[in-house]
């Protein structure tokens, strides 16, 4: 009775894990492990890796941490990142590793699953499939690229549209309430099923609204573009020549194999690094144009009247900061005055206010 009982309950399990449904009842939030339960395309570092320089000795101590950025007077910057559940973080400055520390198990060889970071890659690939010729510009329309839209509304949004969060698609974010599109899209097996009920709410251009859906628009209009899958793209025009120091994948949906482009890049935490250092280099790395600097610009700036906080996948912040930003207090986050970038992965955002922290981090003046 007791082996038919537990052969019931792993079929019950089996079941499941093979439905969105189950899916998110088992694995429910989101994790930095979730590369595990996802069909993957595997994506190749190059025959040269480029390696930030060592430190030499231990991290730095941070003790008296400003109260703006410490409110619950924790004794040191460990205790902070203990506090909100991080994985890692990674301080560079000037090329330099200046403070590395990972959590619970982690360690710097790992790969650990990126959310939206993931959306600051897409943009990027987005800019140089435009520069290749592939795609006119960025006025073109979705439709040209994902002609099943083309129901009411769909042939009014363009990828700048999509680009700034203007889509005016309906499309429910959040995980707090079970059953949201953004964790249908997650957790869901089949893309080609769910675009079939995507609707556009208002006309394009008009609000901003964050949603993961114009990034899985854009990254499928770049893959038809090109006419190769979004993982070999990226392992062909940034993987490689970023010297990424480690093979990476991207999580893709199980039946049609499609990258869950919002999400789902599976790197190690240096390689996420690589992100930072090409923004600061206005898209140059060691000598060659990896990412048009007009493309970089659009990225690391306002470019749009009105909205000052988010511009062609990445979040602006104060004083000329900006970063890739992702779910559970994700940061690829550089601060171009001070040359420096931190990357924190983490389980939580709660106890932490991270732009502020990341800001102090980043305006330390001596590591």
């Amino acid at each position: 009775m007791k082996t038919f009982r537990l052969l019931s309950f792993l079929g019950l399990l089996l079941v499941l894990s093979s439905c969105f449904v189950g899916r998110m009842l088992i694995w429910n939030k989101p994790k930095p492990d979730d590369f595990k339960h996802f069909p993957a395309r595997e994506i190749k570092m190059g025959s040269s890796a480029f390696h930030f320089v060592e430190r030499s000795g231990a991290n730095p101590v941070f003790r008296d941490i400003p109260m703006a950025v410490n409110p619950k007077h924790l004794a040191s910057l460990e205790d902070i990142l203990r506090s909100d559940k991080t994985t890692a973080i990674l301080i560079i400055r000037n090329d330099t590793i200046r403070y590395e520390q990972y959590f619970d198990g982690w360690d710097k060889t790992m790969r650990m699953n990126s959310l939206s970071i993931s959306k600051s890659f897409v943009s990027l690939l987005l800019g140089i499939a435009i520069k290749e010729g592939y795609i006119k510009n960025e006025a073109e329309p979705i439709t040209k690229f994902v002609p099943e839209l083309r129901c009411a509304g769909f042939d009014k949004i363009c990828l700048a549209d999509l680009l700034n969060m203007r889509s005016g698609i309906k499309f429910n974010s959040g995980w707090l309430i079970p059953f949201t599109n953004e964790a249908t899209y997650y957790y869901g097996r089949n893309l080609s099923v769910l675009m079939k009920h995507l609707r556009v709410k208002e006309p394009a251009g008009v609000h901003f609204e964050y949603k993961s859906v114009n990034t899985q628009l854009l990254s499928l209009a770049i893959a038809r573009a090109t006419h190769r899958s979004l993982s070999a793209y990226l392992q062909e025009k940034l993987w490689i020549p970023l010297g990424m120091e480690s093979d990476a994948s991207w999580s893709v949906f199980d039946k049609d194999s499609i990258e869950r482009s919002f999400c789902c890049i599976n790197a190690t935490v240096r390689d996420f690094a690589k992100l930072g250092k090409l923004c600061l280099q206005q898209g140059q790395w060691e000598g060659r144009t990896v990412v048009p600097a007009e493309w970089m610009a659009k990225c690391t700036h306002q470019s749009l009247d009105g909205q000052t906080n988010y511009s062609y996948h990445f979040w602006l912040y104060r004083d000329g900061t900006y970063a890739a930003n992702g779910y559970m207090g994700q940061y690829v986050f550089v601060n171009p005055k001070t040359n420096t970038i931190v990357v924190r992965m983490g389980r939580q955002e709660r106890n932490v206010d991270w732009e502020r922290m990341l800001y102090y981090l980043t305006g330390v003046e001596k590591y």
